[in-house]
């Protein structure tokens, strides 16, 4: 191409790359659209809403006191007949949940134990 043809035909590419750019992204406001808002002169104030009737205050209610997880280790000092423990001078309950390792058989006086329990109001 000769260089007297070449200028010509860059600017025609430069002018149909900006046409394009601008049809695939439009700027706001450059076509001069209009926007027409019709209305009435009155200012419309809402309704105002109702106070809701108080309600009554309710009855304060008994919250359990949280349980208590303990683990203490301690020699057995006594095997009850009511399925109770001493063990470390702390009495241990036991029932049909309690788990014994191996066996509640192998739980005698004299006998180190780890104990894992919850403990009650009363600390036992």
């Amino acid at each position: 191409m000769k260089r007297t043809m070449l200028v010509p035909f860059l600017v025609a590419l430069l002018l149909l790359s900006t046409v394009s750019v601008t049809w695939a992204f439009p700027v706001w406001g450059i076509r001069g659209d209009e926007v027409y808002v019709e209305g009435d002169d009155e200012t419309h104030t809402p309704e105002p809403t109702e106070t809701p009737e108080p309600t009554e205050t309710p009855e304060p209610t008994h919250t359990p006191e949280p349980e208590e997880h303990i683990t203490f280790e301690g020699e057995v000092e006594a095997v009850n007949d009511d399925g109770s423990f001493v063990i470390a001078g702390q009495m241990v309950l036991t029932d049909e949940n309690t788990e014994f390792e191996p066996d509640r058989a192998s739980i005698v006086v004299g006998v180190r134990v780890e104990v894992k329990a919850i403990q009650q109001a009363d600390g036992s």
